[in-house]
């Protein structure tokens, strides 16, 4: 079938007719699936447009040299290990990611470098104004943290992000430096990922991606706020065996870090 299609497109004249019949004959004959299949795509195509017909048979083909299955590597296979996770998005082992601390560590440096600059250029000023400012600052600062902290937090029962939960985590994950560090123990002995999960879920905090690494869990959550835009963020290390939980908590909203803190450690009293 093929090989006449392609002598149709070379001289159509003399294969019209016995292209239609061979056509004909297979879409009409199902007890061949495959056949039956094939020359109805053939069919529809042509009738589509020759022009486009003829591009898809006589176009070039791209040369299969091997299969997936047979170039497995050892990075694949710690990506199948780590499977249910960032790993398999991102095609790069959980060891490779850019953490929390590695990105505060960079900023720390650059910040401490701004520091010293805009030291040497505030030596000009006075020293009684200067404190005066800082008195005023720390006094709003101070109240804004207060207010911040007294915030109470109301998350959606379920996100609006859908299939695009992962982008919108890396986004706003990687957008900010400014995080929460918690650690805790789990007290309650029957204490589990899935009751962490439970709990966090109906906290409004829901699990986007889970996975083994190096004899503990790591789990990434994803909620978003209902009274006004934010998008709040964990990532847990679990270790079951030893009791613990160590978080890092952002939030596209940094004002709400303190707020957010204290909803989880609320919400993980329980366990």
């Amino acid at each position: 079938m093929s090989c006449t299609l392609k002598m149709f497109f070379s001289r159509p004249p003399e294969c019209q007719k016995m292209l239609g019949k061979l056509l004909s004959t297979a879409t009409s004959d199902p007890s061949n699936v495959d056949v039956h299949d094939k020359a109805l795509f053939y069919y529809r195509l042509l009738e589509y447009d020759i022009e486009d017909a003829k591009q898809v048979i006589l176009g070039n083909k791209q040369h299969v040299s091997e299969f997936v299955e047979d170039t497995e590597t050892e990075v694949k296979d710690q990506i199948f290990e780590e499977f249910n996770s960032l790993s398999v998005i991102y095609q790069k082992p959980s060891h490779k990611f850019v953490t929390a601390k590695d990105l505060s560590q960079a900023l720390v440096g650059e910040d401490d470098a701004e520091e010293a600059s805009s030291e040497e250029d505030d030596q000009g000023s006075s020293a009684g104004s200067d404190e005066e400012d800082e008195d005023e600052e720390s006094d709003e600062s101070s109240s804004d943290d207060d207010s911040d902290e007294d915030e109470t937090l109301v998350f959606l029962s379920m996100h609006s992000f859908g299939k695009s939960v992962p982008q919108v985590f890396e986004k706003n994950w990687m957008g900010t430096s400014e995080h929460e560090a918690v650690s805790l123990r789990l007290n309650n002995p029957g204490s589990s990922d899935s009751s962490i999960e439970q709990v966090l879920s109906q906290s409004g905090l829901h699990s986007m991606a889970t996975g083994a690494a190096g004899g503990s869990i790591r789990a990434y959550y994803i909620g978003e706020r209902k009274d006004k835009p934010g998008v709040f963020m964990g990532e847990l290390n679990i270790n079951l065996a030893a009791r613990t939980v160590n978080a890092t908590l952002k939030s596209s909203d940094v004002s709400a870090l303190g707020a957010f803190k204290k909803h989880f450690l609320r919400a993980m009293s329980g366990l």
